[in-house]
């Protein structure tokens, strides 16, 4: 009992030296219409004040709308604003009375930099300092709230993204001080979080205040048009249209570097939405219902996988240079598969064969080739199998009609493949495909789309281009997560223009690691409470952000060497386990067979494809049936290989043989 005491004490430190409460706000507008998502949590801020009088400083610009806001709809009895841009007048005595009349203390959004800079050691600081002493309460949105915490990014060389905080966590940009307030110990803040995919820049800041400060801190980010409420006795609690992001080291070693890149062994992060609280004395949590674990809890493909984070061919160099000389032989025979432009395939083809590959195809996967011999030819005959510039929807409607779609879609998952795919395409690999994630804000007006994947990897989502550009952060952002609790996968993995990943078996085991000049950021679900945004800005809109909320996860950030294991075993319906005698769900006989060969699945509907040894397609049966039977007379005596399908997805194999 009493170690458990400890550890909960050292991971929520007990803060009981303050006096007054925090409300800190991601960003974004407020709200004065009904059920507006922003009353609420500003009317509590107002409501925990003695006086009901609201003090509003912003450095560079005044709101006749934000005093209104405050009196009309928040309960105030009178609010003022304070235009403090220069350090004389932050440092007059006058500013300093003047503001002490005020319960309620509110630090607009611009840039911290200004706010740190001008009030440092200012009679500013001193009455906000002193009025958190006296029980006021002290509110920040955006840059006001990246100044509350105790560590701050002041911003003093403007701001800094994510991509760059993971490449090089201390790069120049990176400027952290904890000599201004002291309201919330051993933490650092940090705004628009979800909304700029600032979960890289968190890492950033959080290893890099380790790394030179050898001291471990914490993390909360706030999302736009979110709020958390943080009471005197320490139960903060969520309000709004995102979630209060937590990020909280579970090792006291967790960063290192790799040159300049981050690596990160492993951090704990919770995403609470509205009305969850946490307790921050004892860490614990409500709010959140549902329990999440994986479907699906290991990777077992006995193939390799590689997958890019960018498309352009100057991107993917490594990557090519791995699939042609790390994975199989050079003479490996190449299929590549893209859409009906070919042109870019092209050039990879001519890239390929400079770094040695001697046996390259090119074929367009849609619904047109669908029956053409020649592609089928190289389907059958391709040890490896390159994906670039498809559309998922054109290549989806491929694999799902005629004999070459259902071929390729089973040959990929053949034992020994090597499966590569380009940028975009990496999102295929996947249990599910976020398709429209390049679309502007599309996880903020809830209309990501989400599809089922190839599953090669069976409990993993991708997304590539991660920080392709600022328009777009959000949806890789929300979108892993919010899928993950979706469909129930174990893993998400973020990729940039810089990196790729590679999946491959090793000793039974499976594995993924990470290689180019960007870390990958890699999420783990294993069983937590979670749920998903409904609070809307106001009444007047219906459709939620694509928010996912979860009590726990962890994230970690590698690259090679580094390895994160995926399975303890492989491919649990190959054929070397099948003629190892291992039971299977699916009963074919008899075999040896003569005129018929029949195949019952007694558990679930299947669709049956039978194979000569060479790999000639004989038989394809795609109606979903229990039971099957394929006439053999019109067939030469020999080793035939028969594969049940349900749902498009490979489910069993067996070699039979037939005689005349």
């Amino acid at each position: 009992m009493k170690k458990t005491l400890l550890y909960i004490l050292i991971l929520f430190p007990v803060l009981l030296f303050s006096q007054g409460s925090l409300l800190i706000i991601g960003g974004g507008s407020e709200s004065d219409e009904q059920d507006g998502w922003s009353t609420e949590p500003y009317s509590w801020a107002v409501q925990q004040s003695a006086n009901k009088k609201v003090a509003i400083i912003s450095y560079s610009n005044e709101s006749n709308w934000m005093r209104n806001y405050f009196v009309d709809h928040c309960g105030a009895l009178s609010a003022k604003d304070f235009k403090i841009n220069s350090s004389t007048l932050a440092n007059s005595q006058s500013t300093y009375d003047s503001l002490m009349n005020y319960d309620v203390v509110f630090l607009k959004g611009g840039d911290q930099w200004n706010y740190y800079a001008t009030y440092k050691n200012t009679l500013t600081q001193q009455a906000i300092e002193d009025k958190w002493a006296e029980g006021g309460v002290i509110c920040g949105t955006s840059a006001g709230l990246a100044v509350l915490s105790e560590v701050i990014f002041t911003a003093e060389r403007g701001s800094v993204y994510p991509d760059e905080c993971i490449e090089d966590p201390n790069n120049q940009y990176v400027a952290l001080e904890n000599d201004f307030f002291h309201f919330f110990p051993e933490y650092v803040f940090d705004s628009h979080f979800t909304d700029r995919g600032r979960s890289g820049r968190m890492l950033g800041f959080l290893a890099n205040w380790k790394l030179n400060h050898n001291e471990l801190i914490r993390g909360i980010g706030i999302d736009e048009t979110t709020a958390m409420t943080i009471s005197k006795d320490r139960i903060g609690t969520v309000y709004g249209t995102g979630a209060a992001n937590f990020y909280k080291p579970i090792s006291s070693d967790p960063f290192h570097l790799d040159g300049d890149m981050l690596i990160v062994d492993s951090l704990e992060i919770c995403q609470l939405l509205h009305a969850c609280t946490i307790n921050f004395n004892t860490g614990e949590i409500s709010g959140l219902a549902e329990v999440f674990e994986p479907l699906v809890e290991e990777e077992n493909g006995n193939y390799i996988i590689l997958a890019s984070g960018g498309d352009a061919l100057s991107d993917n160099q490594d990557m090519l240079e791995n699939f042609v000389n790390l994975c199989g032989n050079p003479s490996d025979p190449v299929l590549i598969i893209t859409g009906s432009d070919d042109a870019v395939a092209g050039t990879f083809k001519t890239k390929l064969i400079s770094l040695g590959a001697q046996n390259i195809q090119i074929f367009s996967g849609v619904a047109s080739m669908s029956e053409d011999p020649d592609f089928e030819m190289a389907i059958n005959g391709a040890a490896k199998f390159l994906f670039l510039n498809n559309e998922f929807y054109i290549l989806e409607h491929f694999l799902e009609q005629g004999n070459n779609g259902a071929l390729l879609a089973d040959r990929i998952t053949h034992d020994g493949k090597v499966i590569a795919f380009v940028g975009d395409n990496s999102r295929f690999a996947g249990k599910t495909v976020i398709e429209n994630y390049l679309l502007y804000n599309a996880a903020g007006t809830g209309s990501l789309v989400f599809k089922n994947g190839l599953a090669l990897l069976k409990t993993t989502i991708i997304i590539p281009n991660s920080f392709k550009n600022s328009d777009m952060y959000m949806n890789p952002a929300a979108g892993i997560p919010y899928a993950m609790l979706q469909n129930k996968a174990r893993f998400g993995i973020w990729l940039t223009r810089k990196n790729f990943i590679k999946y491959a078996p090793a000793e039974q085991n499976t594995f993924v690691t990470s290689f180019g000049n960007a870390p990958a950021m890699i999420i783990e679900l294993k069983n937590t409470k979670g749920d998903f945004a409904t609070k809307t800005y106001s009444a007047q809109y219906n459709t939620p952000k694509m928010i996912a909320g979860f009590e726990s996860m962890k994230i970690r950030v590698i690259n090679s060497p580094i390895k994160i294991q995926t399975g303890s075993k492989i491919s649990a319906y190959s054929i070397r386990e099948k003629l190892q005698g291992k039971a299977m769900p699916v009963k074919v006989f008899p075999n040896p067979a003569f005129e018929n060969i029949c195949v019952d699945s007694p558990e679930q509907k299947v669709s049956v494809s039978l194979y000569s040894s060479s790999g000639h397609l004989v038989f394809n049966e795609p109606a979903y049936k229990y039971s099957h039977q394929i006439n053999l007379l019109h067939l030469p005596g020999g080793i035939y290989l028969i594969e049940v399908r349900n749902n498009f997805k490979l489910t069993f194999r067996e070699k039979v043989i037939v005689k005349h």
